[in-house]
C-alpha cells in the first residue's frame, strides 16, 4: 500500500503549500504555472531510457487523453479560483472529494469491481464524511444562483471524470514503464496553456511577474508530480479494485488536510468537523481491508 499512502501525504502537502500562499504574498496562478513545468520536467526525467510511446494495440491513444487533461487541469483550477470567491473553500472541497463517486460507480459497470456489504458501507460513509469534515458554520450566504450550480456541478464532474480517465489510461491505454510519460505531457500541456494565459494577463497588465511565486510553483511542483505518478502506480497493482483506492484516497487526503490544519495552522474544528474525521476513519479501516 506504499504507493496509495505516498499520493495521500503529497497531496495533503499540496493543500499545506497552498494554504501558504497567502501568508508570503504568491500569484497562486504563476506559480500553478510554474509548478506544471516543475511536473512535466520529472515526468520526461524519470522516462525509462527504452520505454516506448507507441503502444502495440492503442498507438498514441493515452497522448490524447493526456492533452485533454491538461486543458481540463488548466480549466478547473480556473474554475476552483472562481468558485472559492462565489461559494467560499468549502464548496469547492465539497465539490473535489464528493466527485469520487464518478470513478467509483463507473469501477462497478467497467471493471466489474466486486460489491460486498462491508464495502458498500465503507464506500457510503464516505459521503457524510467529506460533507461533515469540510463543514464550516461561518459559510453562510453565498450567492447560490443558477450560474453558480451549474459551475459547482461542472466542477464536480470535471473533477471526477479526471480521475477515471487517469484509471483508464492505466488500465486500457498503456504499460507501467509508460507513466512518467503520460504524467509528462498532462502537466506539460497544462503549462502550455497556463503560460498562454499568463502571457495574456501579463499584457493586460493583471498579472505581475515575480521570482518568490516561481520558488513556490518549484516547491508546489515536486509533491503535485508524485501524487499523480504514486497513484498511478497503486492503481497499478494486482487485484486491488479502483473503486475501494479511490475511496481511500480522497477520503485520506481529507483526513489528513484537516489534522494537518489543526497542527500547522491552528485550526479550530466543530464537533461536526470531528465526527466526519471519525467517520473517514471507519470508512478508510473498512475499505483499507479490501487492500490488504
Amino acid at each position: 500500500m506504499a504507493f496509495l499512502w505516498i499520493s495521500i501525504l503529497t497531496s495533503t502537502l499540496l493543500v499545506v503549500i497552498l494554504k501558504l500562499f497567502p501568508r508570503f504574498q504568491i500569484n497562486t496562478f504563476l506559480a500553478i504555472v510554474t509548478n506544471y513545468l516543475v511536473c512535466s520536467s520529472m515526468g520526461f526525467y524519470f522516462v525509462p531510457a527504452n520505454v516506448e510511446w507507441y503502444h502495440p494495440t492503442q498507438g498514441l491513444n493515452w497522448l490524447y487523453v493526456a492533452i485533454g487533461m491538461g486543458f481540463s487541469f488548466i480549466a478547473l483550477f480556473n474554475l476552483m479560483g472562481y468558485i472559492s470567491q462565489e461559494l467560499g473553500l468549502t464548496a469547492v472541497s465539497v465539490s473535489n472529494k464528493l466527485s469520487l463517486v464518478i470513478p467509483v460507480g463507473l469501477a462497478f459497470f467497467i471493471y466489474g469491481d466486486s460489491v460486498t456489504w462491508i464495502k458498500l458501507t465503507g464506500l457510503f460513509l464516505a459521503i457524510p464524511a467529506v460533507l461533515l469534515t469540510t463543514w464550516q458554520d461561518g459559510e453562510g450566504g453565498h450567492k447560490w444562483s443558477f450560474k453558480n450550480v451549474l459551475l459547482f456541478t461542472l466542477l464536480f464532474l470535471g473533477s471526477g471524470l479526471n480521475d477515471t480517465f487517469v484509471k483508464f489510461a492505466q488500465e486500457k491505454l498503456m504499460t507501467e514503464s509508460q507513466f512518467p510519460l503520460f504524467t509528462a505531457f498532462v502537466f506539460g500541456m497544462a503549462f502550455v496553456i497556463g503560460v498562454l494565459i499568463a502571457s495574456f494577463l501579463t499584457i493586460r497588465g493583471k498579472l505581475k511577474f515575480t521570482w518568490q511565486s516561481v520558488v513556490a510553483g518549484i516547491a508546489l511542483g515536486i509533491p503535485n508530480y508524485f501524487s499523480i505518478y504514486a497513484l498511478l502506480k497503486a492503481l497499478a497493482v494486482p487485484n486491488w479494485e479502483s473503486s475501494t483506492l479511490f475511496t481511500i484516497n480522497n477520503v485520506g487526503i481529507l483526513l489528513a488536510s484537516a489534522l494537518m490544519g489543526v497542527v500547522i495552522f491552528k485550526e479550530r474544528l466543530s464537533i461536526k468537523n470531528i465526527i466526519g474525521i471519525l467517520v473517514a476513519c471507519v470508512s478508510i479501516i473498512l475499505l483499507a481491508d479490501k487492500l490488504i
